[in-house]
């Protein structure tokens, strides 16, 4: 459930026409009786085809890291990492660093082409509809990544009362 609040809270913000560019574990506030709740709104922008750096590094889109217009599907990826740790308790990033020796000594171009190059390991405790969603919101492609429209019918999410949650 707190997937999907935080899902919720992304779509309130897009449909408000606003970007949140930082969304990670560091920006989504668990409330006793509010739930999930996006915070920390200090990166946000309504620019629509933005090109600053910025962000959380484990959780940037790869438009975001080749330094190449973006839009609101940033926040997705976002959501895709951050899903992926709520899962397996670290980024797709952390656990590729781990085994990269001698990681002081790489420059930040060279992490920047190592998560440009990360692939997501899975473990045998995640549903296939959990791979499957993570799967498709961490889509390299923009254009081939899961739409916002299509995150509500998606099989991980089918037992979500949407209306309630928006």
């Amino acid at each position: 459930m707190i997937g999907a609040q935080v899902a919720s809270a992304i779509m309130y913000i897009h449909n408000r026409g606003i970007i949140h560019r930082d969304i990670g574990s560091n920006n989504v506030m668990l409330d006793k009786s509010k739930g999930a709740q996006l915070i920390d709104f200090g990166l946000c922008t309504y620019e629509q085809n933005p090109k600053q750096f910025c962000g959380t590094f484990f959780y940037l889109c790869p438009e975001i890291l080749e330094e190449k217009p973006y839009d609101a599907y940033c926040d997705w990826w976002a959501f895709g990492i951050l899903l992926y740790q709520m899962f397996i308790e670290k980024t797709p990033m952390e656990m590729y660093l781990e085994k990269v020796p001698n990681i002081d000594n790489v420059s930040f171009m060279e992490i920047i082409k190592i998560a440009q190059n990360v692939r997501v390991q899975y473990f045998l405790h995640l549903s296939i509809n959990a791979m499957d969603v993570i799967d498709d919101l961490l889509e390299k492609d923009p254009v081939k990544r899961l739409q916002e429209t299509d995150i509500t019918r998606h099989m991980f999410f089918h037992d979500v009362p949407w209306p309630q949650l928006i």
